[in-house]
């Protein structure tokens, strides 16, 4: 890319930023450079923490072991010292390598949040083990001798939130620290006091507010630090609540893997104070709703956007949790049709479930100041029937600037189309978008033919991509695309199979199964077709469900090129004998887009 082109690159993504975004990262640029050691005390005077917040945020901790204790294998290896994050394992045989060779970013991260250390604390918290309380403090020990202020990532504002998180939950299962260790607890306290990410902002800074709270409670209000974390922590608390969950309960960075994350630490922050804000109470009922309306037939999240599986505590078990820890009624599933319109899910649905159960992205793809963790999936979906997802996302492999980082936020890696090869999106380096779509939805509720949702996105200007998802009474599905615009483009639609389904060629189209689930997929309009598993040149036809993970799977490529309008699609017969013939299905959709639905 010439010097011009990633010059206006650089226009078309800082153009959507909040002044205060950039205002705020030349402040902590020139801070970094002319102070590095910053105007950080060496040390905070503490007297020691609130015994009435631990013991609620104990009561939290017994909580989360009743519904989801850690597994004993992986608790077995942190005790020798052996650390597994993001599919990478690491076993240190002396003392703590903070900064490993051969491991990512995202995996130090990992290590220095100390999320280990609260699963080896819960995992033994009917009975805490003095054996184990030291082994956690020798941690902290030698992490608080290696890592000086200022180092990255050990006190990058993130991390330093989720360590705080982390090590409040073992104080409260082990009971108050050692001097030592809690002087360091309170450092970090005054560090992230001092170093909030306004400029970044979305799930970082509200994270930031709820280290803060969860601090602030277990100093208590007479302490200095205490009485200045609570009132920064509850303020921003207030405020980014109030922006980042939207009027459906959905977080808004559209991402449910981070909808969970920041549900997870709100109930952390609601165990620890002793008046809760009544916001924070809202916020949490509000997005437990949401999760339990959006997971799959496997009580899972969806994959849209950076979603990875195993990240902290299971979307099921989270549901339960936050019913019982805000003392809210436990949401059910919804079995029909819904829309989430505020988040831009809607989940397709009959009440018996035998036609099985299909969400569809399709809304705006998060706050326009903060795309970080969109992808190019603005009208895909996923499908499940049963307890097997069929038709999947391709997920999330890792956060490294790298070809699977490209692969996995494109758009030929979603159950969508792609128009000249071009993307929704402008995603670039890890976390930055430049050029992005403009959604619109055209329709959604009941008809003749049954339950219809459609959509557009003007993401591959001049051309405008409109779907229609159309649950029919009879039990099957239809995916109708068109494509308007000028000339003769060239339209891929992809469809991703999930790697444990075996897929057919039949008669008109594929067979797809997966023990006792199978579907037909049954094409019209295209000119032909291929299935691609595990290529690296492009990448194309990986899952990648897990960080750290890839692993082969079918990917449908059908392909069109003719004079704009283009009309294609796919019907979805979960009954072998409701298959319909393309000419059928073709005849349908002109009827439905002539009716305008």
């Amino acid at each position: 890319m010439n010097p011009v082109e990633k010059a206006l690159r650089y226009v078309r993504t800082v153009r959507h930023l909040k002044m205060s975004q950039v205002l705020w990262r030349l402040r902590y640029a020139l801070t970094a450079r002319l102070s590095p050691i910053g105007p950080l005390p060496k040390s905070v005077a503490v007297d020691g923490l609130d015994l009435h917040a631990l013991d609620r945020l104990r009561g939290y901790a017994l909580a989360v072991a009743r519904r989801e204790p850690p597994e004993e294998s992986r608790l077995a290896a942190l005790r020798t010292n052996t650390f597994t994050f993001l599919n990478h394992t690491v076993q240190h045989r002396a003392s703590t390598d903070w900064y490993p060779k051969g491991t990512t970013r995202l995996w130090q991260y990992h290590l220095h949040s100390f999320g280990f250390a609260r699963d080896v604390a819960i995992g033994g918290s009917e009975n805490p083990s003095p054996e184990v309380r030291d082994i956690v403090y020798a941690w902290m020990r030698d992490w608080i001798e290696k890592n000086p202020m200022r180092r990255s990532p050990a006190w990058d504002a993130y991390v330093l939130s989720s360590r705080m998180l982390n090590w409040a939950q073992t104080f409260a299962v082990f009971g108050p620290p050692p001097k030592d260790i809690l002087a360091s607890f309170a450092l970090q306290t005054s560090a992230l006091l001092q170093r909030l990410e306004w400029d970044i902002r979305a799930n970082h800074l509200l994270k930031n507010a709820l280290a803060l709270s969860v601090a602030g409670a277990l100093f208590g209000s007479q302490s200095g630090i205490g009485a200045a974390a609570s009132r920064a922590g509850n303020a921003l608390l207030k405020r980014e609540l109030a922006e980042q969950i939207l009027a459906d309960g959905g977080h808004y960075e559209r991402s449910a893997m981070y909808h969970c994350e920041v549900l997870e630490n709100c109930l952390i922050a609601l165990a620890a104070q002793e008046n809760p804000l009544t916001a924070l109470r809202d916020a949490i009922s509000r997005m437990t709703g949401f999760l339990s309306r959006v997971l799959h037939t496997d009580g899972e999240i969806p994959l849209f956007g950076d979603a990875a599986l195993g990240e902290g505590i299971s979307a099921g078990a989270l549901v339960g949790l936050a019913s019982e820890i805000a003392g809210s009624p436990h949401p059910e599933r919804e079995a029909n049709c819904h829309a989430l319109a505020s988040s831009g899910f809607y989940v397709l649905q009959k009440g018996d479930g035998a036609a099985g159960r299909m969400i569809v992205k399709a809304g705006e793809p998060g706050p326009s100041y903060q795309l970080g963790h969109a992808h190019c999936d603005m009208l895909s979906f996923e499908f499940s029937r049963g307890a097997a997802r069929l038709l999947v996302d391709s997920g999330v492999r890792g956060y490294d600037d790298d070809v699977w980082r490209a692969y996995c936020r494109g758009t030929a890696s979603h159950n969508t189309v792609r128009v000249n090869g071009r993307e929704q999106m402008e995603c670039w380096d890890r976390f930055r978008v430049g050029r992005r779509y403009r959604p619109a939805i055209h329709g959604w509720g009941e008809r003749e033919e049954g339950w219809v949702l459609r959509g557009s996105h003007d993401g591959f200007r001049p051309w405008t991509h409109e779907r229609t998802v159309l649950l029919a009474h009879g039990g099957f599905w239809l995916i109708a695309d068109r494509v308007t615009g000028p000339g003769r483009p060239e339209v891929e639609s992809f469809l991703h199979v999930h790697p444990g389904v075996s897929i057919a060629e039949m008669e008109g189209g594929w067979s797809l199964a997966n023990g006792g689930e199978r579907v037909s997929v049954v094409p019209f309009g295209f000119r032909d077709s291929s299935i691609v598993k595990g290529s690296d040149s492009p990448k194309q036809g990986w899952y990648c469900p897990r960080f750290g993970v890839a692993l082969p799977a079918p990917c449908l490529v059908l392909r069109i090129s003719n004079d704009s309008p283009i009309r294609c699609g796919y019907g979805i017969f979960p009954h072998p004998g409701d298959v319909l013939d393309c000419e059928t299905l073709g005849d349908l959709v002109r009827r439905l887009m002539e009716s305008g639905t």
